[in-house]
């Protein structure tokens, strides 16, 4: 059997910048289930790995998703966040449509609208509209593949910690990820990300242009309904940061329609 595309990374293009009001990371393509097939992807990890251990954080993230019609699933998800001294925890939910209007052969196009809440207290909101274009040279996916997600990000919070008075600040990130697969196996993958963003202060001039890292991933489909994750994501210092490291693994499970 092929290696399946997999949604776990259905907003991870804005991982850069607000990744705690993502889902999990992952390096991985993307495309619909099946109507009537249900999705669970489940994820845990270490990020900031070689900074100090309050910056560091550790996470889980479960998603649920599922195929509506042909070419048009939803998902929805919760993630958590605490630093390695486990506390300063945080949590996140979000949920959101992606559907595939250009399907080939050899090339598809995936269109996304997503939204998360988040932060401390739950007071952060984000929408996100995302495309991804993608090539695949085997139909099945057995071969060679690259792909580019580009996401419009527009997201907010409350400055003030006085709710009398609140200070609202909005932000917007472009952020895109460059990606390339290799199957090496029938059921194994070895995928390349690269992640970088735009980002801009409403009503201020300045945009800044921040660079993310690398991401290596290593899948491997276990049989018809399993799917085990693993990535390795290298920040790219940048402005005097030191570099850091982010570890994950996860398993995905998919569960076909009931054929009445």
């Amino acid at each position: 059997m092929c290696i399946a595309k997999t949604t776990a990374m259905v907003l991870s293009v804005m991982a850069i910048s607000v990744a705690h009001v993502c889902p999990a990371r992952a390096a991985d393509t993307i495309e619909t289930w099946g109507v009537g097939a249900t999705d669970v992807d489940f994820y845990s990890g270490l990020d900031g790995v070689g900074l100090s251990r309050a910056e560091g954080s550790i996470f889980g993230d479960i998603m649920l998703g599922y195929g509506l019609v042909d070419g048009l699933s939803a998902y929805v998800g919760q993630k958590i966040t605490g630093n390695t001294f486990f506390t300063g925890g945080s949590g996140a939910t979000y949920l959101g449509l992606f559907g595939t209007p250009v399907d080939t052969n050899h090339f598809d196009l995936d269109l996304f609208l997503g939204f998360d809440l988040g932060g401390v207290g739950y007071d952060e909101f984000g929408v996100t509209p995302m495309v991804e274009l993608n090539f695949d040279l085997d139909p099945n996916r057995l071969s060679w593949g690259a792909y580019v997600r580009a996401g419009f990000r527009l997201h907010g919070h409350n400055l003030s910690e006085d709710e009398q008075t609140p200070q609202w600040e909005t932000h917007t990130t472009l952020a895109t990820v460059l990606g390339t697969y290799y199957t090496i196996a029938r059921s194994h993958q070895i995928l390349l990300e690269f992640d970088f963003a735009w980002k801009r202060l409403r009503g201020a001039d300045e945009r800044e242009l921040e660079i993310g890292g690398v991401a290596l991933g290593y899948n491997v489909t276990l049989s018809d309904r399993i799917e085990l994750i693993h990535q390795v994501y290298l920040d790219i210092p940048q402005s005097g940061e030191t570099f850091n490291a982010g570890f994950m693994m996860g398993l995905i499970f998919t569960l076909p329609s009931v054929k009445r």
